[in-house]
């Protein structure tokens, strides 16, 4: 896992996650761009969360996002619910938002701005 902060400036193309656990909170920060390259990486970092977690995604700095991405979100969004714990994805850019709604990820998940 690429553990590099999230605010920092990433390279065109460049996927960085972030996980910051606090008790029973996970935070994932999203980076860059989200595509088959990162996706393997994005799995990692949300691996191994614990039973009854609040999970945040930070979507405020992710640029891009294709199907891999959505295809992380979902599986994600099976496991939050097999694995009982709360899935909240945050603050996503415009065109990232689009992507979202294009495959009706708002009667999914809970965004939040």
């Amino acid at each position: 896992m690429n553990a590099t902060a999230a605010s920092e400036a990433v390279d065109p193309g460049e996927f960085v996650v972030r996980r910051t656990d606090s008790g029973r909170e996970v935070l994932l920060e999203l980076a860059g761009e989200l595509d088959a390259a990162g996706m393997d990486r994005f799995e990692e970092a949300a691996s191994n969360i614990p039973q009854n977690a609040l999970v945040t995604i930070d979507l405020a700095e992710l640029r891009f996002m294709d199907s891999s991405g959505i295809r992380v979100l979902m599986n994600l969004d099976l496991r939050s619910r097999s694995e009982q714990w709360t899935l909240t994805l945050r603050s996503p850019r415009r065109q990232v938002l689009h992507v979202l709604q294009l495959c009706d990820f708002e009667n999914r998940f809970q965004i939040t701005p």
